[in-house]
């Protein structure tokens, strides 16, 4: 039941790149801003990571396993550490993301939280809304490393769904904003990782 969940939030995800690279409109997007609560002197990027399934307030495994796929192929991209592995596990707290780190061999682990919403303005305008945060711990010292959060908003529909013959409507896409939210905190990361080396060679 849960991999037949996971092939339809996989298909129902295509769709929906597909229709926001295809019928996209005025996108305006307004985000938070990353918001960092700690700031390490010395990181260490050349680490083996381990990167846990979110969780959702929601409790939708689908919204959790899709957004951290997506977040953990996302760092890979950047390369942001020497490896990072997608655990198949769910973490809720400190305390098991570094007993199953150290158990798996990560030298950090990363876990977090999404919340996805759709507010309705009025009965024929809904704007979508996602907000996530995410630590980075230390799984030597149970040190946190990084924690931050970040969260977006929709104020324009992203794509229009087809809801009759040849009538289409304006939808907002809460996909198009975990994109954007997504590539705004590993982009945060990946120019925090350039500056810290700077300052080490210094």
């Amino acid at each position: 039941m849960f991999m037949k969940g996971r092939y339809l939030f996989l298909l129902t995800s295509t769709v929906l790149l597909f229709l926001v690279s295809c019928g996209v409109t005025n996108q305006k997007l307004r985000m938070s801003g990353v918001q960092n609560y700690v700031f390490p002197d010395i990181y260490d990027w050349n680490v083996k990571t381990g990167l846990f399934i979110f969780h959702s307030p929601t409790n939708s495994m689908d919204v959790a396993y899709g957004f951290s796929q997506r977040l953990h192929k996302k760092m890979l991209t950047r390369s942001l550490f020497k490896t990072i592995t997608f655990v198949d596990l769910q973490i809720g707290n400190d305390e098991l993301a570094l007993r199953k780190g150290k158990e798996l061999g990560f030298d950090y682990v990363i876990y977090g939280s999404v919340n996805e919403r759709v507010f309705v303005v009025r009965a024929d305008e809904t704007k979508p809304f996602v907000s996530m945060s995410m630590k980075i711990l230390d799984t030597k010292t149970g040190t946190t490393l990084w924690y931050i959060d970040d969260s977006i908003t929709g104020d324009a529909p992203m794509y229009k769904r087809l809801v009759g013959m040849d009538t289409y409507k304006d939808y907002p896409s809460v996909m198009f904003l975990e994109e954007n939210l997504i590539t705004n905190v590993v982009n945060f990361l990946a120019e925090a990782k350039t500056k810290l080396k700077r300052q080490l060679k210094q």
